[in-house]
């Protein structure tokens, strides 16, 4: 997926609001649920391994999604019309 500009997506724009997060507490986090490099390095290949089937995984994500009216809910937005 490196490389593809997503619609509305603008990571790394200083017009996308800053994480109320510091360095700090992201590494605690981390900490918290041991999640280390190892992690990092398998999560890495799982997008090496998926990056060919995203519309296939987001095909599943989003039905199972819309066959649960609780999970559609935050997929809408105020007057219940759902984000596209």
């Amino acid at each position: 997926m490196s490389g593809q500009t997503i619609p509305g997506y603008t990571y790394g724009s200083p017009a996308v609001a800053s994480s109320p997060v510091s360095d700090e507490d992201f590494a605690r986090l981390k900490s918290t649920l041991l999640f280390t490099d190892e992690d990092v390095r398998y999560l890495r290949m799982a997008g090496d391994v998926l990056a060919d089937q995203v519309e296939e995984v987001l095909d599943l994500w989003y039905n199972f999604v819309g066959s649960h009216p609780h999970l559609v809910a935050y997929f809408a937005d105020q007057s219940g019309a759902a984000h596209s």
